[in-house]
């Protein structure tokens, strides 16, 4: 069997930080609506031969997680009462017209 062509589908992410003499860090990712961040510590790093490699254990749901909360506008996350307060004034407008129109034809006779 031969090959054409290989496409890799994931690549190896290095992470570098300073950990200030703790031992035991959290990773909290997979948040879409926030933007990657920007550190200035990619200037001032140099790579240091001696430094520790970590592992990064199993992935494991946060039980104080809440979501963020619904940052959508008010008639966003409220269509059907729109749409009700609508069909409420178009209503309310036909039955003026209609009324409009009555006492127009009623006085004309």
């Amino acid at each position: 069997m031969t090959f054409e062509a290989v496409q890799p589908q994931s690549g190896e992410r290095r992470l570098h930080f300073e950990p200030q003499g703790r031992a035991h860090l959290k990773l909290y990712y997979g948040d879409q609506k926030l933007a990657a961040p920007v550190y200035d510590y990619a200037k001032l790093f140099h790579d240091d031969a001696g430094a520790a490699q970590a592992q990064l254990g199993p992935d494991l749901e946060n039980a104080a997680f809440a979501g963020r909360p619904d940052d959508r506008p008010w008639s966003e996350r409220h269509p059907g009462i729109l749409w009700v307060a609508m069909l409420i004034a178009v209503a309310g407008l036909t039955v003026l017209a209609v009324r409009g129109l009555r006492t127009e034809t009623g006085t004309r006779s």
